[in-house]
């Protein structure tokens, strides 16, 4: 009974819930997904692909996420991958491999309309950044360009097509058409062709694993709606990677905009009730593209160290900066965001005074909100203040014990972005989150 007390008052009533990263990615959405997912009964991955990573912490555990939605450590939650993931059923079966080894089966349903990201995907990914050369955009060479580009080009693999009669001539046709590309765009830098019949084996073994698995994932989720249930809508990357409102073309090849949940689920925007942001007390990236508030070397490797900062995905070191409320403030107008949860308060805790972007400066012009003008993500010179900083601290879950100085930083961004602070995450911890009241 005390149990159940604890939770209805720190976890907050839900309804349909999207979670989708305020900054470049790696806020830590997998954690406040996976401490939300508590009083959900769907938790429903909705863009992204093996690009992105999601760490959930149990104990002295660390689950790295590629593809399966946070969920899936809950039981009675149901997981879903929904049509806007680009879907690599080599790696998911081994994700699920060593998921259901030590936890037992999933409760996962897949849509037929995720679209298939295949072997030679991930390879041409590879050859397009060799041959871009110093132009490289800093993918992580999973395919998901590729992937994406056949998509949008309607000529590649859903789920679904697996199970259809005319999968080997849908194969031929592409394997076609890629051994063209190969012979002319990458002749210099590939000599391997693919192989028709290879591909259609490999398929059909990944047909078998996920067959289980494959239904009507909007159909699951309405009949969930329609009686009021509790639905938790995961997003990857963050909006600052959105492939339409990004650092283009420094960006991910989906768009990771809270709108995205809509559009990739089959649910109306007037069906959603709350969109949480989640967003570092300092900001970062991994890659390349522009990044104004990017901190001097001193500053960067104590926050990297201090924070983990290393991708989960690729394991590639985090190019760390001061918290950018430009930036934030166009999230939040992208999103709608009704609550933000600052995520590594505890990382800058005892470093004394820190410095936040409040306005960028471009030819004479301060700008307090983002403009469309590409050149002043290039050329814009961040303008700071000064805040105090906070003392050193580790853990919490009550937010009236934090640090004046924290309390005083959440209060600052509140007035600045014009969105309410609904939670700090102090840990790593799942009990190291502290919600307002």
């Amino acid at each position: 009974m005390e149990i159940l007390l604890l939770l209805s008052l720190t976890i907050p009533p839900m309804g349909v819930t999207v979670v989708v990263g305020a900054q470049w990615g790696d806020e830590g959405k997998g954690k406040i997904v996976d401490y939300l997912a508590e009083r959900a009964e769907m938790v429903v991955r909705f863009q992204g692909g093996a690009n992105a990573g999601h760490t959930v912490y149990r104990g002295e555990t660390a689950y790295k996420f590629h593809l399966l939605p946070c969920g899936v450590l809950h039981k009675g939650v149901r997981s879903v991958i929904a049509r806007g993931v680009a879907l690599d059923l080599e790696l998911l079966a081994e994700e699920m491999g060593q998921l259901e080894q030590e936890n037992g089966p999933l409760d996962l349903l897949v849509s037929p309309q995720a679209f298939l990201v295949l072997p030679h995907h991930r390879w041409f990914d590879k050859l397009e950044e060799l041959r871009r050369g110093e132009g490289k955009i800093g993918t992580t060479y999973r395919g998901i360009g590729p992937a994406s580009t056949d998509r949008t080009a309607r000529r590649g693999l859903r789920v679904g097509h697996l199970f259809a009669d005319d999968l080997p001539g849908r194969v031929q046709g592409f394997v076609d058409r890629a051994n063209g590309v190969l012979d002319g765009v990458y002749s210099k830098v590939a000599s391997r062709r693919l192989d028709a019949d290879r591909l259609l084996e490999d398929l059909a073994k990944a047909r078998e694993m996920i067959r289980p698995y494959v239904g009507d994932t909007m159909e699951a989720i309405h009949s969930l709606l329609d009686k009021g249930k509790n639905v938790l809508l995961e997003g990857a990357q963050g909006c600052l990677l959105d492939v339409g409102f990004g650092t283009y073309p420094f960006v991910t090849s989906s768009h990771t905009i809270s709108g995205s949940a809509c559009v990739n689920t089959g649910i109306a925007p007037s069906a959603i009730d709350k969109t949480y942001g989640i967003a570092k007390a300092y900001i970062t990236r991994v890659g390349a593209g522009p990044f104004p508030t990017k901190m001097d070397s001193d500053w960067d490797e104590r926050v990297r160290k201090a924070g983990g900062e290393f991708g989960a995905t690729t394991g590639r070191p985090r190019d760390c900066g001061w918290l950018d409320l430009v930036l934030l403030r166009y999230a939040h107008r992208l999103c709608g965001f009704t609550g933000i949860v600052l995520t590594k308060a505890d990382v800058l805790g005892g470093m004394g005074p820190l410095k936040v972007a409040t306005s960028w400066l471009w030819r004479g012009r301060e700008y307090r909100q983002l403009p469309e003008d590409p050149r002043v993500w290039d050329e814009a010179e961040p303008q700071y203040v000064e805040v105090p900083g906070w003392e050193a601290f580790s853990g919490g879950s009550d937010y009236e014990t934090l640090p004046q100085g924290l309390k005083d930083y959440c209060s600052f961004i509140e007035e600045e972005v014009g969105a309410p602070i609904v939670a700090v995450s102090t840990g790593p911890g799942m009990d190291e989150l502290a919600w307002r009241t």
